[in-house]
C-alpha cells in the first residue's frame, strides 16, 4: 500500500495492472489487504516449532507444526471483529506463556 495514498502500490501490483491493460478494457483488477501473520516460535527441549496468527475480519486463522513444514492451518468465524480479536490476543498470550518468541 503506498504511505500516502492508501492505494495498492509496488512492482506486483504494476504488473498486474499492465497486464490487466493488455487483457482489455472489461479486465477490472480487485487488490485485497491479505493480513500479516505473527509468527511466534519455540525451541528448547528437543522441539523445534511454530505457531503463526493472522486477524481477517471475523476470522481468526493460525497454522503450526514444526520448523522447515508448511504445518497445520486452522480458521474459526466469530460474530464480530472484535471477538475476533479478542481471541487472538488471548491466544498469543497462551503461546508466550507456553514460552514461544515472536519471530523476526
Amino acid at each position: 500500500m503506498h504511505r500516502l495514498s492508501g492505494q495498492p502500490a509496488g512492482y506486483l501490483v504494476d504488473l498486474c495492472l499492465e497486464i490487466a491493460k493488455a487483457l482489455g478494457p472489461n479486465i477490472n483488477p480487485q487488490f485485497v489487504r491479505v493480513p500479516a501473520a505473527q509468527r511466534f516460535e519455540y525451541i528448547g527441549s528437543g522441539s523445534r516449532k511454530f505457531w503463526e496468527i493472522s486477524v481477517s475480519d471475523t476470522e481468526v486463522t493460525v497454522r503450526f507444526g514444526r520448523i522447515g513444514t508448511a504445518g497445520t492451518e486452522q480458521t474459526k468465524k466469530f460474530s464480530d471483529a472484535t471477538r475476533a480479536r479478542r481471541e487472538a490476543d488471548k491466544l498469543i498470550n497462551e503461546k508466550l506463556k507456553k514460552g514461544y518468541t515472536e519471530a523476526d
